[in-house]
């Protein structure tokens, strides 16, 4: 194994795994990050055509304890022809974490494991990827740009780049708590004993102190034990990008950045959105004459508690997913439980002017009842595409143009995709399975 990386954080990885989680609870629970989610790749990387089931490779390049090599892999045992996952970890004990949940999920011996850093992957001999993941590694690398750099020596022409990397302003508070712990610890080189350091500070904060305003993210981390306090506040080498340092940052490897995913889900992409603070109708048309980079800029100084950067990149850009693709076909989120489209027809024959739909995470979104949306919804399925759903719905209510009832699905599906709760996918991609149904496979290897 190659020696170019930080022997301090190696160390760090090899006494704490991260994320800290239990094997044993792959019996009854199953971690997708959302970022990993097949439905999501397909709908914002590959404009709604590509099944990332079949022929494709993944590499999970510092997966640390397993959670994107599981719940890809979990993904592909539904369906999965020729696609391969490659993990890398620089530390063996989260490598065996990993494996053993692998093995309580049956599929251990399906992915190719490899010890050794990600700024060696090159030499690994494990050729290329149609989709890498890195979430959460390359701000801890001592140059990051060396990282990428050998993260897209890797990706295939057309491959996808996800990653995570932490954002300045959001972790403000995070660095100024490690700057003072320095301080603290100075003199000593004992691990638990900086631990025990730092609750001693923590219990005894004052209120003035940034950290007790942080983000609900931050102050998770907090509590999730000595693993996790140990990487929020002791790490010996991480750092924070603004989004305009992003942009600078992968446009070294000549990447475009497709989109932008949010910490708080519920609202999607829409936390990078200016119109989400700026209320004032003639200075948010002034805001959005700016590249959508500076406006993407704007919204995180805005928002201020933006915590993590994640997002997916490409080499060039590509066509974005289209709803007047007449072979699309819109549907719910996997996320959404079964029975989504029965509820949503039920809601929509019941309410008057706004429909409130309720995500699985209690957020309650609100759309807006277009004039035939009963017709519509009877046959919104998540199998017919746009144009046979209008179809349909022609022939029931008579004088009306497809045109018309386009625009009325189209309002829809724009209001639920802000928060990503509708996508698109070709009419010749099978559906993907719910979230839920993904985990009664192990279920029943341990009823």
């Amino acid at each position: 194994m190659s020696g170019n990386y930080l022997k301090e954080v190696r160390n760090q990885y090899e006494e704490f795994p991260y994320p800290p989680v239990n094997p044993e609870d792959e019996k009854h629970r199953l971690i997708i990050p959302f970022n990993e989610v097949f439905s999501f790749i397909t709908h914002y990387c590959f404009a709604g055509k590509k099944d990332m089931r079949r022929n494709c490779r993944f590499l999970v390049a510092g997966g640390g304890t397993g959670d994107a090599a599981i719940g890809i892999m979990e993904q592909l045992m539904h369906g999965g022809e020729n696609s391969e996952v490659v993990y890398v970890d620089i530390s063996s004990a989260s490598l065996d974490i990993a494996k053993k949940r692998a093995r309580i999920r049956g599929f251990e011996d399906k992915i190719i494991w490899k010890q050794g850093s990600l700024l060696s992957v090159a030499e690994m001999d494990i050729g290329t990827f149609d989709y890498i993941n890195s979430s959460g590694v390359l701000h801890h690398l001592a140059d990051p740009a060396e990282g990428l750099k050998a993260l897209v020596s890797v990706l295939k022409p057309d491959g996808i780049l996800c990653l995570m990397l932490y954002a300045k302003y959001g972790r403000m508070a995070v660095y100024q708590m490690q700057e003072s712990l320095r301080l603290v610890n100075q003199n000593t080189s004992d691990t638990q004993q900086k631990i025990e350091n730092t609750k001693t500070i923590l219990d005894a904060l004052p209120e003035t102190n940034w950290l007790i305003a942080s983000p609900e993210t931050i102050l998770s981390e907090i509590q999730g034990g000595d693993a996790a306090l140990y990487d929020l506040l002791l790490h010996s080498q991480d750092r924070a990008y603004s989004v305009p340092e992003i942009y600078d940052f992968i446009e070294t490897q000549q990447l475009e950045i497709i989109e932008f995913f949010a910490d708080d889900f519920t609202l999607g992409g829409s936390i990078y959105n200016p119109g989400l603070y700026i209320k004032d109708d003639n200075l948010l048309k002034q805001v959005k004459t700016l590249p959508i980079r500076n406006q993407q800029a704007l919204a995180e100084l805005l928002h201020s508690k933006i915590c993590k950067h994640t997002f997916y990149a490409a080499r060039k850009a590509r066509p974005a997913v289209s709803f007047d693709d007449p072979d699309m076909v819109p549907y719910f989120d996997v996320s959404f439980t079964q029975g989504i489209y029965e509820k949503f027809r039920n809601l929509v024959s019941i309410s008057e002017g706004i429909i409130p739909l309720k995500s699985n995470d209690g957020a309650e979104l609100l759309i807006v009842k277009t004039p035939h949306l009963e017709y519509i919804a009877k046959y919104l399925d998540g199998q017919r595409t746009v144009e046979e759903i209008c179809t349909a719905a022609q022939s029931e209510i008579g004088d009306i143009s497809l045109v018309k009832l386009k625009a009325e699905l189209k309002a829809v599906y724009k209001s639920l995709n802000r928060y990503r709760y509708m996508l698109l996918r070709h009419k010749n991609i099978p559906p993907y399975l719910l979230t839920g149904k993904l985990q009664e496979r192990v279920n029943q290897l341990y009823a």
